[in-house]
């Protein structure tokens, strides 16, 4: 089973909510969390291992946890097993996915008016820079995140490398793995996820219920 989910607009998440989600995790992730007391970090891992937890208990039998590893990859745990999955977090919107066959990377990120030329100049391989400037300028922003995301969902799929490194090489996966950029239900946004093959992923969009659970909407 391979599953992903979004849930757009967390900051509109009311802090009695989020309050309420924070004591439905295990408490070494609150521990974790507790140092980020009041920042918006924390707000946003907590909504992130919430809803990463609702889409393990909607998409596999049993009763789902979220541990940090000590390399900081995200794992589900439960009396059923271990699943991989992965979680990231932009301006407007939390991406997680799950996968109980094989490793897992996510990544969203949102469209904006940055100037990311310095970076394509500075970091991209030769082929992806020149790919960027032969694009369309409206379409740049959305080839600049295509590149960005399927590197940085790498990195949490290996659980290694640097940014800098897999920017400056023609993507290559390891063995049997396989990537997507799926399509999302709202616009101004890109994400990529990574996974061993088969690559077939539910995708669900999330939404907040009136008595602060979460729904799923296969997408």
């Amino acid at each position: 089973m391979k599953a992903a989910a979004t849930l757009f607009d967390p900051e509109k998440i009311e802090q009695v909510t989020i309050d309420r989600w924070y004591a439905d995790l295990a408490a070494t992730e609150r521990a974790r969390l507790e140092a980020r007391k009041g920042s918006a970090a924390k707000k946003e891992s907590i909504i992130a291992r919430f809803l990463l937890q609702q889409l393990a208990s909607t998409t596999l039998a049993g009763n789902w946890r979220v541990e940090t590893q000590s390399d900081q990859s995200i794992r589900l745990i439960s009396d059923e097993g271990v699943a991989a999955a992965s979680l990231s977090h932009t301006a407007g919107a939390v991406m997680v996915a799950l996968s109980s066959a094989g490793d897992i990377g996510v990544d969203i990120e949102h469209h904006r008016a940055n100037d990311v030329e310095k970076i394509v100049n500075r970091y991209f391989s030769d082929e992806d820079r020149e790919d960027f400037y032969a694009t369309a300028p409206q379409d740049r922003m959305a080839n600049f995140l295509r590149v960005w995301c399927v590197r940085e969902a790498l990195i949490k799929f290996q659980r290694t490398g640097t940014m800098g490194m897999l920017l400056g090489s023609p993507l290559r996966l390891p063995s049997r793995a396989t990537h997507q950029s799926p399509a999302l239900p709202r616009a101004g946004f890109q994400a990529a996820m990574i996974c061993h093959e088969p690559a077939i992923i539910q995708q669900w969009e999330a939404q907040v219920t009136e008595d602060k659970l979460i729904e799923f909407i296969k997408i």
